[in-house]
């Protein structure tokens, strides 16, 4: 499975937004006009971990195969964003 989304905050756990969704996973997404309800987790020691982390560098840090990841991607705390469990609601509702 790719991650939907994935989020990477600095903090770690320790993140306020973090502890938050490990609380209650419920979350919504705002794309232009449509509110997308899905679940968040941390992926760290997950299988999809590793593809998380490379697919975020070479989108934002243009990393490529056989390069050793920065200290940010390899040491954040990644978070998905599985969209495909919540409801899709126009409107923002």
């Amino acid at each position: 499975m790719v991650p939907a989304s994935t989020c990477w905050p600095e903090d770690g756990e320790g993140a306020h937004w973090v502890r938050n969704l490990q609380a209650d996973p419920s979350v919504r997404v705002r794309l232009g006009g449509r509110t997308i309800g899905g679940r968040a987790r941390t992926v760290e020691g997950d299988p999809v971990e590793d593809r998380a982390r490379r697919l975020l560098a070479t989108k934002y840090q243009g990393w490529r195969e056989g390069e050793p990841l920065s200290a940010w991607a390899a040491g954040s705390l990644p978070v998905e964003i599985d969209l495909a469990t919540g409801p899709m609601r126009d409107g923002g509702q």
